[in-house]
């Protein structure tokens, strides 16, 4: 009996320190997809599974194995890159599966070596007289790329509901990841779940339901209840980044958030932080749910083309819950 890429891996990849919750194949083809198992002992217990978490790491395995690890000696690669293509969720028999397309780069370890020696040695962009527009070219004729498709089974995970309510497993370019408990030890504090960008950088969102102290909320976004909540949390961002990161944050102002010429949807506020990397932005929206408050927090970088992503996603996050 051949191991299975579970037990390849987990030899291949000891300092992973957890085992993959998988079973199944390479996921080159549908027939040998890799099955994400919810229910697989290595899984970690409750809502804290993630199972995108586990998607991409089993991807960046993969590519390893097979640029490197498996590859004869003196033909391996350096230098590897991945870049999410396409995506499409599929349905079949009562099963539900990912498929996803990357672009997989790498050199050839003597390009690699040759390229890194012409860097270390005509002083890179240190240097006034380094010929970077020659050195990139060289690059870029040197890069092997190639298309790399990978099939997963979901199904164990695809369907999710906290409250009795269906939480969207992708929404646009947006991943759903880990659903954290914290009703179980605070009761009222409800529940959180994670989205996080394919690309790997945008706007990354974490959406709440709860009470807090309260039985019931309102389903009213102007009812006194729910506006005095929304100031609350803006004290609430403005002294956390304060006393607990460090940081300045800078309160920018409040509105109504929802689609031109329609209700508002959600009370809005945004942020400036600083002592970032770059210029980074906060936000937090604010709706009653069913009973419950639903907030988003969002952090992105100050860029304008992310400000209008931030407010796409949560839009179109509450029409997916009214589905």
């Amino acid at each position: 009996m051949q191991p299975s890429p579970r037990d390849i891996l987990a030899v291949a990849f000891p300092s992973r320190g957890f085992d993959l919750p998988i079973n199944g194949g390479w996921g080159m083809v549908q027939e040998d997809a890799c099955v994400i198992d919810k229910e697989d002992p290595a899984a970690l217990p409750g809502f804290s599974f993630d199972p995108w978490r586990i998607i991409f790491t089993f991807v960046e395995e993969r590519n390893y194995m097979e640029l490197v690890i498996t590859r004869e000696e003196g033909k391996e690669f350096s230098g590897i890159a991945w870049e999410l293509l396409e995506r499409k969720t599929v349905r079949e028999n009562g099963r539900v599966f990912e498929w996803l397309n990357f672009e997989v780069s790498g050199f050839r370890d003597d390009d690699w070596k040759s390229l890194q020696a012409e860097w270390e040695a005509g002083g890179g962009l240190s240097s006034p007289d380094f010929d970077l527009e020659a050195h990139m070219q060289r690059r870029n004729e040197c890069k092997v790329t190639r298309q790399r498709p990978f099939w997963f089974d979901v199904t164990s995970s695809y369907s999710s509901s906290l409250y009795g309510i269906n939480l969207p497993w992708v929404v646009g370019e947006y991943a759903r990841g880990a659903i954290v408990d914290y009703e179980s030890t605070t009761p009222g504090q409800g529940y959180s779940l994670a989205y996080s960008p394919f690309s790997g950088r945008g706007v990354t969102s974490t959406v709440y339901f709860y009470v807090g102290a309260h039985r019931e909320i309102p389903d009213d976004i102007e009812s006194e209840l729910v506006v005095e909540h929304f100031k609350d949390l803006i004290q609430e961002v403005l002294s956390a980044n304060e006393m607990i990161f460090k940081r300045k944050c800078e309160f920018k102002g409040a509105a109504y958030v929802g689609e031109e010429g329609c209700q508002p949807i959600y009370l809005g506020a945004d942020f400036d932080l600083e002592g970032e990397a770059e210029p980074t932005k906060t936000r937090i929206f604010l709706k009653p749910y069913d009973g419950r408050f639903m907030k988003i927090r969002q952090t992105f970088p100050e860029d304008e083309r992310f400000q209008r992503m931030s407010i796409d996603f949560a839009i179109e996050f509450s029409k997916m819950l009214n589905q």
